[in-house]
């Protein structure tokens, strides 16, 4: 883009000048860690005499309108906004994201998250800054993805040091709202944290830390019969890898957490575990855990094996990330290898887990997983692959509870007072894949798909009537593509059987697709319907799906797509539906710059 007006060579002389600012901040942090990391070189004199800033990115639109006779439940317009800018200028570059849409809008309660988000993410040689709506994982025990608004900051220099911190809002305080009854109390909940690594060429040492606290005056009052309180977190994990040889590697992490329930508590002496080492006050509500991980791999040949273990205190929380599973036990052992000269792959998995770990739940659970998946392609058209799991739970509940709850029951006899429930399941594919192409002039592909999945409930030994189950599904597809007349037709067929005892129920039907490149390639449509009828003791129904699209591309930035789906479906138990969803999208990209030149200062 040439600039060539006096108002706009001012314009990027300013520009320039500011990110020339930028650059000496930056450089001067770059130089204070340099003492304690690594020295930067810097070439002020290239700096001031180079004004190549360049603008670049993406933007997008797109709107969903949705009309039904039955469904009220969906927005009938949403829209999303989303896009990425990047501002660049020699070493330093500040990419820009935002996302924002009237999703939610139509709710009939609060939440303490917002829908709409913007962040920058600005960028120095090895100084990544994010600020605004952001996320950061650190640790699967501390800090694992949950978004904040704030600031945060990733040190990755050369050399075996690197440094991440974060902090800012997890969550905005939502008020209690007697008219809507939905509304979940939430206090303004502020989080920090920080990770730091140290990894060489054998071995990799990291330890990462998450505090978390609601503010309790972030809130007017709460109704007693809400169950909310105010809570505190500490969260702290240390773990590494060692390379003992090029062939084995081994891997640990501890993860500790002090929660406290209700930082409206008296304060306590007690502490337990690391994070009860750092903890500020504790309270009679605070609660401390431990979750430990290790694995081994390790090869021989071309076998490669893996073993891993977990194991997670019940109660187990952090406030570091939105949902976390605890009190089990996890052994797991999984391998792989080729055969025939690598034409065949053969990997396996198997899992044993169970909870209850403290023996204060009324019933044990116990799993048992397996997986097997194999791969073999017979030639550069032909493959086929195939996958077999099951996974087993052992489910056993004391009958009496009052006798629990007094200690009266004999432990030997426990088995006596026990009820054993047992759930199985087994899942299989087949798959086959077949390619045959005559030059440029014709492509066909040809595939094959069977899956079952089958359930069966036991109790006591003993499969029921009506406890087990089998799904089966087959499919064929075929595809004709002329790629000198940019056409492909795409056609399936589908057939599903469920058996359940005496409730049996078939599914079938098919689908054709087309899809048309026109305007020198700028313009790809389609169009497509599917059918399915579905047959069962209750009742019959049959589902119309009318589909077509097109995507047009301008001047290789702006791409326009418009996409409509009606459905129909007819019988069954419920009334009859007609849904109408069509989507308008566009999309820009950019990529803007200025010319190198020596500008002005005076």
């Amino acid at each position: 883009m040439k600039i060539t007006t006096t108002k706009n060579k001012q314009r990027i002389r300013r520009i320039s000048t500011y990110f020339l600012r930028i650059q000496y901040v930056l450089s001067g942090i770059g130089l204070f860690l340099g003492g304690c990391l690594q020295a930067q070189d810097l070439d002020f004199e290239a700096m001031s005499q180079a004004t190549d800033l360049k603008i670049n990115g993406a933007v997008t639109a797109n709107s969903v309108f949705y009309n039904s006779n039955q469904r009220s439940s969906r927005e009938p317009f949403t829209y999303y906004l989303q896009g990425n800018i990047n501002l660049s200028w020699l070493t330093f570059s500040m990419p820009i994201s935002y996302s924002l849409t009237n999703q939610g809008n139509e709710l009939n309660y609060q939440v303490p998250y917002k829908f709409n988000r913007l962040s920058i993410h600005p960028k120095w040689k090895w100084i990544t800054a994010h600020i605004g709506d952001a996320s950061m994982s650190f640790s699967p025990y501390t800090l694992d993805g949950h978004q904040f608004t704030g600031a945060g900051l990733e040190l990755t220099p050369e050399g075996p040091l690197n440094i991440s911190v974060m902090g800012g809002q997890l969550l905005k305080a939502v008020k209690p709202d007697e008219f809507q009854p939905q509304t979940l109390p939430t206090f303004r909940r502020m989080g920090y944290g920080v990770k730091t690594s140290w990894e060489k060429e054998i071995y990799k040492i990291q330890f990462s830390g998450f505090y978390g606290r609601d503010e309790k005056n972030s809130l007017p009052y709460i109704p007693d019969d809400r169950g909310v309180t105010p809570k505190e977190n500490l969260a702290l994990s240390l773990g590494g890898e060692l390379a003992i040889t090029k062939d084995i590697k081994l891997s640990a992490e501890y993860g500790s957490s002090a929660i406290t329930r209700d930082t409206r508590d008296a304060s306590s002496s007690y502490r337990r575990g690391l994070s009860g080492l750092f903890i500020g006050n504790p309270k009679n509500s605070t609660q401390y855990y431990s979750a430990y991980k290790a694995g081994l791999e390790f090869r021989v040949e071309k076998m490669q094996w893996g073993v891993g273990y977990e194991r997670v205190d019940p109660g187990y929380e952090t406030l570091g990330a939105y949902y976390f599973t605890n009190d089990f036990e996890n052994i797991t052992v999984h391998g792989s290898r080729p055969f025939l000269n690598d034409r065949l792959n053969i990997a396996f998995n198997l899992g044993y887990q169970r909870d209850n770990l403290e023996n204060t739940k009324e019933q044990n659970t116990r799993r048992i997983v397996g997986a097997v998946n194999a791969s073999l392609q017979l030639s550069e058209k032909l493959n086929f692959t195939g996958s077999y799991s099951n996974f087993t739970t052992y489910t056993n509940q004391r009958l009496n509870q009052f006798d629990q709850i007094n200690h009266y029951y004999d432990p030997e006899q426990e088995y006596l007072q026990t009820f054993r429930y047992e759930q199985l399941s087994q899942n299989a594919n087949i798959n086959a894949n077949w390619n045959i192409s005559a030059k440029d002039k014709l492509s066909q592909n040809f595939n094959f798909n069977y899956s079952l999945a089958a359930s069966a409930n036991k109790t006591d030994g003993v499969i029921r009537r009506g406890q087990a189950s089998n799904f089966h599904n087959f499919s064929t597809a075929y595809n004709l593509t002329f790629p000198q007349k940019n056409l492909s037709i795409s056609t399936l067929l589908n057939y599903t059987y469920v058996d359940i005892t005496d409730n049996d129920s078939r599914s079938w039907g098919p689908s054709v697709t087309l899809n048309k490149k026109l305007l020198n390639q700028t313009l790809n449509t389609n169009i497509g319907v599917s059918y399915n009828t579905s047959e069962s003791k209750q009742a019959n129904s049959q589902i119309i799906n009318l589909r077509g699209g097109a995507t047009y591309t301008l001047f290789k930035k702006h791409n326009f797509n418009l996409t409509g789906i009606y459905l129909i479906k007819s019988g069954g138990t419920t009334a009859d539906l007609n849904e109408l969803t069509v989507t308008f999208g566009y999309g820009y990209s950019f990529d803007l710059g200025s010319p190198k030149g020596k500008p002005n200062n005076n």
